[in-house]
């Protein structure tokens, strides 16, 4: 059996220099105050990453992926931690100030682990194979994902978050196990090691017989398995699909742009319209929810509820980019012209926060500013009449149903839209044309106000200044693959 720490060293190359053009390697790290400002300084300092270096003053001894870790776990006996997160990720943070600061665990994990930090935007790569590992593990996956692995890199644990008890003790029996019954701990690695190679087999069907990755076969007895039409698959995930707010039912819900994509192309094609009605309730809840930065433009990476309303509020270019031309796709096909709008919103996002100097798209925005969450994208009342007239504060109010069904927390609302243009425009006494140019100024003006700008777009200056909010935090890494999906929606 070849070993993922062989696959490992193969595919390291490769898929390094081809996704990391700009990002890995060739700009100057982003934190560049002197290493004694800390009391802990690891081997993370000297990377690239922003995510990386948001890690390297942990009193966990992170090392980067390589061989040089996996060398000193063998030498020193140690079992291997590997953490594989992002820059936008809020969870990523919430375990980074739980656990990998806090200095009793690092002291417990420093003794027992040799720590690998991975930032899955430059290391996909090594993300998959962890992934599907946790995902044959435990049936689901998600980020941060923590692995704990043997010296040559083949996992026997691994899952997502954990609050800190919970995982020092998952740490504890774990090496408890290794020093015991070291050779249970080979055998389940095995097992699952065979389990994630087999899951990256690729499956074609061609005039009903069905493929294996080298082009064989399969046994005729698993042909209708694999070789059931698409409309069958259609249908069957037709009974599962949210008629209210879209997509499928349940929460959290993701945008998922290629699905969406996919049911379009369909419908056109085979003359579904049911599929048809679904893209397009789906694509209007989105575009009226709290995932969608009404102000801003763009999109939020997911939705806590199944209503669209509270997103988890990381920005991440990949989906804008994929939802630009899912937006694009869907008004030449509906002419509907407020996924225009849309489009030029993404637009507007891309330009104005992810846009860098090289010529390509940096890669996300944080859920998090100023130590919480959302705080840059929600609106409490006053805060809304203090930016706008008395006019469009009684049409923000009406449009967005703010402290109604929009209110949040702490006496914050998401700007939401909860029925139709239509429908909003007739209860504020104006037509829907009024009403769109009206909500789109008001809009723009939430959007200057964030950022300490006037209603002309000018930073305000003087005594009398606002202070702007505080922006989330930039991941500025440049991925030649996401810009190239990004440049294939524009």
């Amino acid at each position: 059996m070849v070993k993922l720490k062989t696959i490992f060293s193969v595919l390291q190359f490769f898929v390094l220099t081809s996704i990391c053009t700009y990002g890995c390697g060739i700009r100057p790290a982003s934190n560049t105050m002197s290493d004694t400002t800390y009391a802990h300084t690891n081997d993370l300092i000297h990377s690239s990453s922003p995510y990386l270096q948001q890690h390297a003053h942990n009193p966990l001894d992170w090392m980067p992926w390589g061989e040089e870790a996996f060398e000193k776990a063998e030498r020193e006996g140690k079992l291997v931690f590997i953490s594989i997160g992002y820059s936008a990720c809020h969870w990523c943070h919430v375990m980074e100030h739980d656990t990998f600061e806090n200095e009793e665990a690092a002291e417990y994990i420093n003794a027992n682990f040799i720590s690998i930090k991975v930032d899955r935007e430059e290391r996909p790569d090594v993300d998959q194979i962890y992934m599907n590992a946790v995902q044959l593990m435990t049936g689901r996956g998600g980020w941060p994902l923590n692995c704990i692995a043997l010296p040559d890199g083949r996992p026997v644990f691994g899952g997502t978050y954990f609050p800190r008890a919970r995982f020092i003790e998952i740490l504890e029996g774990l090496v408890e196990l290794k020093m015991n019954d070291s050779k249970k701990m080979e055998e389940y690695a095995d097992r699952l090691s065979e389990g994630v190679a087999s899951s990256d087999l690729l499956v074609a069907v061609d005039d009903g017989v069905a493929r294996d990755a080298k082009g064989g076969p399969w046994p005729k007895t698993d042909r209708n398995k694999f070789g059931a039409s698409i409309d069958s698959k259609v249908d069957s995930w037709r009974a599962q699909w949210d008629r209210n707010r879209g997509l499928s039912n349940g929460a959290p819900k993701f945008p998922l742009p290629t699905n969406l994509d996919f049911l379009l192309h369909y419908g056109v094609v085979r003359g579904d319209n049911d599929a048809l009605s679904q893209v397009r309730l789906t694509l209007d809840m989105m575009s009226r929810g709290g995932i969608y930065d009404q102000a801003g433009g763009g999109f939020a990476r997911y939705s806590t509820d199944s209503n669209w309303k509270i997103p988890h509020f990381e920005k991440m270019l990949y989906d804008n980019a994929q939802l630009l031309s899912t937006y694009a796709h869907a008004w030449q096909v509906f002419g509907e012209s407020r996924y225009k709008e849309v489009c030029y919103g993404i637009i507007d996002f891309l330009n104005n926060e992810l846009d860098d100097p090289s010529g390509g798209f940096r890669s996300a925005l944080d859920a998090d500013s100023d130590g919480e969450e959302g705080k840059y994208y929600v609106w409490t009342k006053d805060e809304l009449a203090d930016a706008l007239s008395p006019s469009d504060l009684e049409l923000a109010m009406v449009a967005y149903d703010i402290d109604g069904r929009s209110f949040w927390e702490h006496g914050n609302s998401v700007l939401m839209s909860w029925d139709s243009d239509e429908a909003l425009s007739k209860k504020a006494g104006l037509s829907p044309d009024e009403f769109r140019n009206r909500l789109s100024s008001i809009n723009k003006t939430l959007s200057y106000y964030r950022d300490g700008k006037d209603k002309n777009g000018k930073v305000e200056k003087g005594k009398h200044a606002r202070e702007p909010r505080v922006k989330p935090g930039l991941d500025d890494k440049v991925l030649t693959s996401w810009t190239a999906l990004t440049v294939s929606g524009l």
